[in-house]
């Protein structure tokens, strides 16, 4: 539906610059007349970013626009670009957002859809735990014994290691990770990840593993 690269400009709900709170409206040129073509990343200009820059600046609740450009620019990656002229156009929706991520993880290569909408366990409908979802935590809990020193320190800390292996799950084309014997190309930490998709928080605390689910992160199986 839309091009690879496609510039786009994320802006706060007032149509603000989350960072230099310049205030834009749709379809109007607008001119930088002092712009900078020189080495310092955050001057004059305008800037707007491509699909897998936009977690740059993107949080829930901002608003993202289709960035026209033209005049000079300043290219300093995927992150920061400077315009000297610039028009806001479309808005786009969360759907058209996600859709042109999806679209672009072949090419950046890791799941950019979910760095810019992150999978929160806690928000899922709270369920109860199946006999593989426990086969899944006993997995976890071997390969957490060998690899995160922070087990047994507390809840917090076997929390956290879940959420670091989420996030080691959005970068596949990394194939082999440190401190763990795996089998090249599977990633050693799936368990924990496959938990956290169905909406299962592990933690341990007092030499038991827990498994938290809704809302309220209550304890919905407890190792016994």
């Amino acid at each position: 539906m839309f091009d690879l690269i496609l510039l786009l400009k994320v802006l706060n709900k007032n149509m603000t610059s989350p960072f230099k709170g310049f205030k834009f409206e749709r379809n109007k040129w607008y001119h930088c007349p002092d712009f900078d073509l020189g080495d310092d990343e955050c001057s004059n200009g305008f800037y707007a970013t491509p699909i897998d820059g936009l977690h740059y600046a993107y949080r829930p609740g901002r608003r993202v626009f289709v960035a026209e450009v033209r005049g000079q620019s300043r290219i300093f990656d995927c992150m920061k670009q400077r315009y000297e002229d610039m028009m806001l156009t479309d808005e786009l929706t969360t759907d058209q957002i996600k859709q042109m991520a999806l679209d672009a993880e072949q090419r950046v290569g890791y799941r950019l859809s979910e760095v810019l909408f992150p999978i929160n366990p806690l928000l899922l409908p709270k369920i109860t735990p199946t006999e593989a979802d426990i086969i899944l935590l006993k997995q976890w809990a071997s390969v957490g014994d060998s690899v995160f020193s922070s087990v047994g320190d507390s809840v917090g800390d076997s929390v956290w290691d879940s959420v670091r292996a989420y996030i080691g799950s959005l970068f596949p084309a990394i194939t082999k990770w440190e401190y763990v014997n795996h089998t090249p190309g599977v990633y050693p930490f799936q368990s924990a990840v496959d938990l956290w998709r169905r909406g299962l928080v592990p933690s341990y605390l007092g030499g038991v593993w827990r498994l938290h689910s809704g809302a309220q992160a209550e304890i919905v199986w407890e190792e016994k």
